[in-house]
This record gives C-alpha cells, sequence and structure tokens, in this order.
C-alpha cells in the first residue's frame, strides 16, 4: 500500500467512524539463520500477547506512525534500529466485541494496517508500564502458542499477520542478497 492511498484510507476511516485505524508493528530478527519476531504481553490483559500496536492518529503516513509507536511502546530507536521495512504487507478490519466500546466514537471495530521490519538494536527495551507487561523473541511456532492464549479474534488476527510475515522473512523477500554475476566466458554458442 503505498503512502497516498494508506493516507487516503486513513482520511476514509475517519470520516466513517467505523473502524479505527491501528498500526501493527511486526519486528523481526535473525538468530542462527531463522527469524525470530518480536511479540509482547498486555499489560491490561496478562493472557493477551500481540505485536506492538498503537492507533494511527489522523494526517499520520505509515512510517511517522510506526516510529511513534515503537518509541512510546518500547524505546526503539526508529532510524539505527530498523531496516529492511515492508509497510503495510497486510491489512484486515475486525469487529469489536459487543461489550466493548470504543472511547474515541469508533462504532464498529479497528482496522489494523501491519508493517514488518528487522530490528538490529539493543536487546532490551524500555516498556511502557501501562501498556505492556512484557516483550518476548520467538520462533514461528512459539509465538503461535502464545498467540492461541489470547481473545480469540485478536489471536487469529495475530497468527494470520505472523504466518504471512514469515513466509515473507523466510522468502528472502526482504534480505537483500546480490546474484552472482554471469561469467561471459562461460556462455557457449
Amino acid at each position: 500500500m503505498e503512502n497516498q492511498e494508506f493516507k487516503q484510507k486513513i482520511n476514509k476511516l475517519y470520516s466513517k467512524m467505523e473502524y479505527r485505524p491501528v498500526g501493527v508493528a511486526v519486528l523481526y530478527r535473525v538468530k542462527k539463520n531463522q527469524p525470530e519476531f518480536l511479540i509482547i504481553q498486555s499489560a491490561k490483559d496478562p493472557s493477551a500477547w500481540l505485536f506492538p500496536q498503537g492507533g494511527i492518529e489522523k494526517g499520520e503516513d505509515k512510517k511517522m506512525n510506526l516510529e511513534r509507536e515503537l518509541e512510546e511502546e518500547l524505546g526503539v530507536s526508529f532510524n539505527s534500529d530498523l531496516s529492511n521495512f515492508c509497510y503495510g504487507f497486510h491489512y484486515d478490519e475486525l469487529d469489536a466485541e459487543s461489550a466493548r466500546k470504543d472511547k474515541r466514537g469508533f462504532s464498529k471495530g479497528k482496522a489494523y494496517f501491519a508493517s514488518l521490519a528487522k530490528y538490529s538494536g539493543n536487546e532490551k527495551f524500555s516498556l511502557q508500564a501501562e501498556e505492556i507487561a512484557d516483550a518476548k523473541w520467538m520462533n514461528y511456532k512459539k509465538a503461535i502458542q502464545y498467540f492461541n492464549q489470547g481473545r480469540s479474534k485478536k489471536a487469529k488476527l495475530s497468527k494470520k499477520i505472523l504466518s504471512k510475515a514469515n513466509k515473507k522473512v523466510q522468502g528472502g523477500y526482504l534480505e537483500w542478497k546480490p546474484k552472482q554475476k554471469p561469467n561471459l566466458l562461460d556462455w557457449q554458442h
């Protein structure tokens, strides 16, 4: 999703006031040639493990939202700790549970915009205590197990996003590898 298209989508969501736009940060690192993903434990619901996320403010673009949320929630330095961005690789809308009312006036639920980035920063995070109880790096299988502990709709969405992110990382879409130049002397007529 291009930045202009993203901004138009955010403006449309705000004008309709049905789905609150939320940015989801899928951070990964590679350990022993295997990707690990950062997931966080909600301070409000200890059974809920998910990706770092937060509301997209009106007028924010993808990068601004990701930068602000990661700095607020984890203390991550956007410019030095992250690379290999894949903004908006997944979009989904979730209807709110009937018992949950949105304080901001959105009537139906949340619209999630997931972005993927490689993390190369410090192992220690500065967790925003009122939002996050814990943060852990996990391989794909372990993260799926943790997501299964949370609320069903959000857990299902987290697994869907993780699966897509894992395929992108495993498939090498985000890792630039130079191709070997052909040797013209080996070419035969």
